[in-house]
């Protein structure tokens, strides 16, 4: 294996942090139905070990882009419920069914064995979504204060995902 990695063209790690974005913007749902999924996922699984940074990377990323498309200017709303049915969600869409099927076929116990290996890593990202979405609605924090009652659904997000 360590010959295979040595092997490796310094793009590689640029190819494959490509070729997962692509996937993940595929959609989450269609990862596991991917046509490629037969020749690829296996070489994969051999590699990822060494390139979950760069996979986790690509999670954070997707973390920042969804909370700022979905919650900037959105006051009426709390955006945090949603966001995190997204984040720790099985089903089709949720980003930790991605993750897991994505790390399926490298453990030995399959899906289940997955998900319990990624438990600890879904809490830090759970951690940084609270994080950005703290940091997004105290940048708007005037706009929430002028818009007020109506705001109130915004100021709940910011209540939870701030510290005390």
């Amino acid at each position: 294996m360590s010959s295979l990695h040595l092997a490796l063209p310094p793009r590689f790690a640029p190819a494959l942090s490509s070729y997962l974005l692509f996937l993940l913007r595929l959609g989450h749902a269609t990862f596991p139905a991917d046509p490629h999924r037969p020749l690829v996922l296996p070489t994969l699984m051999l590699l990822l070990d060494r390139y979950d940074p760069l996979l986790f990377a690509l999670v954070y990323d997707e973390i920042e882009r969804k909370v700022r498309a979905e919650c900037t200017g959105r006051f009426g709303q709390g955006c945090l419920r949603g966001l995190l049915e997204w984040l720790n969600g099985s089903a089709p869409g949720g980003m930790f069914g991605w993750v897991s099927g994505v790390y399926e076929q490298s453990r030995d116990g399959g899906l289940d064995e997955a998900r319990k290996f990624l438990k600890p890593t879904f809490a830090r990202f759970e951690y940084h979504l609270h994080k950005v979405l703290g940091q997004l609605r105290t940048s708007e924090l005037y706009d929430i204060i002028l818009d007020y009652p109506n705001s109130k659904p915004a100021l709940d997000d910011l209540k939870v995902s701030t510290p005390a």
